[in-house]
């Protein structure tokens, strides 16, 4: 299996991460690093092109990365898993306008009006798995939950952060919603 794990805001792709060694255990991850100061529409292509030049058969991402992983997880018909997703990023990228913020790595950038305006609520169509760490002190988890239990399974882990500390104890449920969505390697 083909795994894209799409990083979250103001952060980098990184092969050593605990999320993406977990998710290594499942099958081949792939990632990319992701400038979220861009159009909307410049991410999306940039998600898809990678999807489709490493032959990705499913979608992870926390987030920001959460969030984009409905996205083209929609567009794209294969299935993903959003853990901690932003799931209303216009509302939550509005601080980041305007001079002053530093990325993970200590680069400094600001987000566009523009762009925050282009978001609206996360995608709930799609054949897609929810994780939420109870801990997350950056999104409300039971609302979170609320929301998104009309369109998908979610699951919840008691503690954690909004980084989402359960990958490793989560690889188990994002092994059975890859087969059960029915994607089957190489077909």
């Amino acid at each position: 299996m083909k795994i894209l794990y799409i990083h979250g805001f103001a952060s980098k792709y990184d092969a050593t991460n605990d999320k993406v060694v977990a998710l290594a255990s499942l099958g081949n991850v792939v990632g990319i690093d992701i400038d979220y100061t861009q159009p909307k529409a410049v991410i999306t292509s940039l998600l898809i092109e990678t999807i489709t030049q490493h032959g990705v058969d499913l979608i992870v991402g926390t987030s920001m990365g959460g969030y984009y992983a409905a996205e083209v997880g929609h567009a794209t018909g294969l299935p993903f898993v959003a853990c901690n997703p932003a799931v209303d990023p216009g509302n939550a990228l509005r601080k980041y306008t305007g001079p002053g913020h530093v990325d993970y790595s200590g680069n400094k950038f600001e987000v566009p009006h523009s762009v925050v305006d282009e978001y609206k609520s996360i995608e709930t169509g799609g054949c897609g798995l929810i994780l939420l760490d109870q801990g997350d002190g950056l999104f409300d988890s039971n609302k979170t939950a609320k929301l998104l239990e009309q369109s998908f399974k979610v699951e919840l882990f008691n503690g954690g952060s909004h980084r989402f500390m359960h990958m490793a104890e989560a690889a188990p449920m994002i092994a059975e919603h890859y087969e059960q969505a029915g994607v089957v390697y190489g077909a």
